[in-house]
Order: C-alpha cells, then sequence, then structure tokens
C-alpha cells in the first residue's frame, strides 16, 4: 500500500455511493464480527500513514476518522487508548523508543504518549444521533522533534457494546523522504501484526528470556503492553488462559514448535 495517501484503501473497499457519506483520506471505522474494524471493507488494515506538518512543534489533524451513519449506537462514546511509547525509525526497526513524545488533543482534551512501554487511556467523543463520528484530533510531535518516522499505537473502543479494535499504527513523517514509508510499514506488518510464526520473543527486543513469559502472563490478564504479538492464543486452542503461558515458558526454554 501507498501510506503517503491514508485514504487509498479506504476508497478502494467501500462503494462509490458509500464513499461520498465519508472523508476520504480518513480511517474509515467500521463494525466486523462485533468488533471495531479500521478502514472498513473486507480486508481492513490496521497500518496507516501520515506527514507532520512543519512547524515549532510539527503537528498534524490528518487521518481523521469517520464511519458511515447508523455504524454505532447513537450517541454512545467513542475512545481511544495510546498502547506503547511513541517510537522512532532507526532504518532497520521500530525497537526503540523517541526522546519525543506525542499529544494528542481535541479541544481541551489532551492525551500524550508514555515515556516508558505502558498503556494511557485517552479521551472519548460523542458520536452523532445518526450513529456516524467523524473527528479529527490533533497530532503534535514534541520537543525535540528531531526529523524522522514515528510510530504511534492506538487502540479503539465504544461505549455502545461494541467490542475493541485491534491494534492499529499510524507512523507519522516528521521531514523525510516519502519513499521511508514502505519498508518501515512493511515491518510494522511482519513484526507486529503478523510476526513469524511460532516466535518466542514477544516483546520484540531482540531476545528470549524471562521477560517473554513475563509479557505472555501481562497479556493473558489484558494488558498487552509489552506484549507484540497480534495473538496472545499461543497454544492456538481458541482461548486465551494459564495454558498460553506454559506454552510461552516451554519455548522459551527450548521446546520447539
Amino acid at each position: 500500500m501507498n501510506l503517503r495517501l491514508v485514504g487509498i484503501a479506504a476508497a478502494s473497499l467501500v462503494s462509490a455511493s458509500a464513499m461520498a457519506q465519508v472523508h476520504q483520506g480518513d480511517i474509515i471505522l467500521s463494525i466486523a464480527d462485533g468488533r471495531i474494524a479500521t478502514n472498513a471493507g473486507s480486508t481492513p488494515d490496521r497500518v496507516f500513514g501520515a506527514t507532520l506538518q512543519p512547524g515549532s512543534p510539527p503537528f498534524a489533524t490528518s487521518p481523521g476518522f469517520d464511519c458511515l451513519p447508523g455504524t454505532f449506537p447513537a450517541s454512545s462514546r467513542i475512545g481511544f487508548r495510546i498502547l506503547d511509547s511513541l517510537r522512532l525509525w532507526n532504518g532497520g526497526d521500530f525497537t526503540g523508543i523517541s526522546p519525543s513524545q506525542m499529544r494528542i488533543a481535541f479541544s481541551t482534551l489532551q492525551a500524550f504518549t508514555p515515556t516508558s512501554p505502558e498503556t494511557v487511556e485517552g479521551f472519548s467523543l460523542l458520536v452523532g444521533s445518526n450513529g456516524q463520528w467523524h473527528r479529527h484530533l490533533e497530532f503534535t510531535l514534541l520537543a525535540p522533534a528531531d526529523p524522522g518516522l514515528y510510530l504511534l499505537d492506538l487502540q479503539i473502543y465504544n461505549t455502545g457494546g461494541v467490542a475493541d479494535s485491534l491494534p492499529f499504527w499510524i507512523i507519522f513523517n516528521n521531514g523525510m523522504d516519502p519513499a521511508q514509508l514502505e519498508p518501515a510499514a512493511r515491518w510494522v506488518r511482519e513484526h507486529l501484526i503478523d510476526p513469524p510464526a511460532c516466535d518466542p520473543d514477544v516483546n520484540c527486543d531482540g531476545a528470549v528470556n524471562g521477560f517473554d513469559i513475563q509479557a505472555t502472563e501481562e497479556a493473558v490478564n489484558g494488558d498487552f503492553t509489552n506484549f507484540c504479538h497480534s495473538d496472545a492464543d499461543l497454544n492456538t486452542d481458541g482461548t486465551i488462559n494459564g495454558f498460553d503461558i506454559e506454552t510461552e515458558e516451554q519455548r522459551v526454554n527450548g521446546l520447539p514448535c
């Protein structure tokens, strides 16, 4: 996908008549199997690109979020969580934490990416009476705001009984060659969304040790802060529980898949 234009996937995945009702270029939300999906369609995407506008500090109000009327329960609320520290692309991966934080704001509401990996509750905004939610948040890169590609890890939730979205990522380009977005997005897809099968390095720190077991325990208990894989059902039995922790312990201790 060409990440220089966030709306390309959205435009190709919903009908022309439907697209007339949503803002092209935004992250289009839908509900699939009772869960919020990002980029409406049969193959929802979870990696998006954005360009920070030059300034002091650099900022962006796109991509926004939009959906078709009737998507969400009227007068419910949609909010977000920040699932990780802001990450900085080093030319090969996003494992390093950025020295800059990102502020996400709307009017007087604001939230900041954490300086160390943890989940930060953002804020929520009201869904319209027609069941549509179209919002543009303000993304601001705080000092030192050096040129680079910055990775923001988010989750969307709804108070009307719809299940939370899976984690999704926005790559913000601050003064870099747009061509670098493609390899950066590929890394996110290969290592965060769809990591290699049976990779016991579940916290993606490059080592296999007790910290991976700890990250699995946290994920089983609902905290995916340090768990970089998309699914904690490590033994693929359809349930996330203590047996997945046991599976990770065995893999850390050398048991082959």
